[in-house]
């Protein structure tokens, strides 16, 4: 009799085992499936996030690109350059690109012509009706250019030199001649206001020959000896800033200057 209880014992733990295994085996089969309809749902919510964040992208494209005329935006800002900034009858400006940088900034990529050559370039950006140039204030194109009380002085200078006696003129001449002898070389650019201000005050383009140096369809050139801006003087292969006057040119290299009325200009173009 004990013999029977006890196999009927053993039987029912065979049956509390297979139950316990068949549960076990339950529940990795729901957390297999937890686990799978969790990632499921996290690459759902990515993919629909990197659907908006696309589109999204796009539409702002779309709408930056719509809501500014670009032709228009050359041409204004080719109207302006060539009026305000360019003094030199010759030289013309012509925006070639634009490229829209995102957040209403537009970088337009510009060349400078002569007689139908190209002899410069660079770029402009623009936001909004804001000219961003290197080195200079920020320009409004809408509004007419203000020029400070320097730049008008530098306007006057060619006027005033018109005005030198021949007796002036050959003074100024043995003065650049001095200067030549004492290694003093002017790096500018015809286009360049500042550079026509300087050369206007030391007596015009004939005048200063002897230590100009145009570098006009040179700028390589120009570079590789350290020139960054335009005017730039040099004294011996070292780049000096004297004050732009001839007493300022006569205190840099000791040579006598010529008594002619005049004012002192600053500034450079890039």
């Amino acid at each position: 009799m004990a013999k029977h209880i006890k196999h009927r014992g053993s039987k029912n733990q065979q049956v509390e085992q297979s139950n316990s295994s068949n549960s076990n085996d339950s529940k990795k089969l729901i957390l297999v499936s937890v686990v799978v309809l969790i990632i499921g749902l996290l690459l759902g919510a990515f993919l629909v996030f990197g659907y908006f964040a696309i589109t999204g992208n796009n539409e702002k494209i779309s709408d930056s690109n719509s809501s500014v005329d670009l032709v228009l935006l050359k041409s204004n800002v080719e109207n302006y350059v060539n009026k305000n900034l360019i003094l030199d009858s010759s030289l013309s400006a012509k925006v070639t690109d634009v490229n829209d940088l995102g957040n209403s900034l537009f970088e337009l990529e510009y060349e400078i012509y002569q007689s139908d050559q190209v002899v410069g370039a660079g770029l402009f950006y623009m936001s909004g009706n804001n000219l961003i140039l290197p080195q200079l204030p920020v320009l409004d194109i809408t509004k007419p250019l203000e020029i400070p009380e320097t730049e008008s002085q530098e306007q006057e200078q060619p006027q005033e030199v018109s005005e030198l006696s021949a007796e002036e003129i050959e003074a100024l001449g043995s003065f650049m001649n001095c200067l030549a002898d004492k290694n003093v070389v002017i790096y500018g650019a015809n286009w360049c206001g500042y550079t026509n201000a300087l050369v206007s005050n030391l007596g015009g383009f004939s005048v200063v020959e002897p230590i100009y140096f145009e570098c006009v369809g040179k700028e390589d050139y120009c570079q590789s000896v350290g020139v960054t801006g335009y005017p730039s003087v040099f004294l011996n292969g070292v780049k000096v800033d004297p004050e732009r006057t001839i007493s300022g040119f006569a205190k840099l290299t000791g040579c006598d200057a010529p008594s002619v009325n005049q004012k002192t200009t600053t500034g450079s173009c890039s």
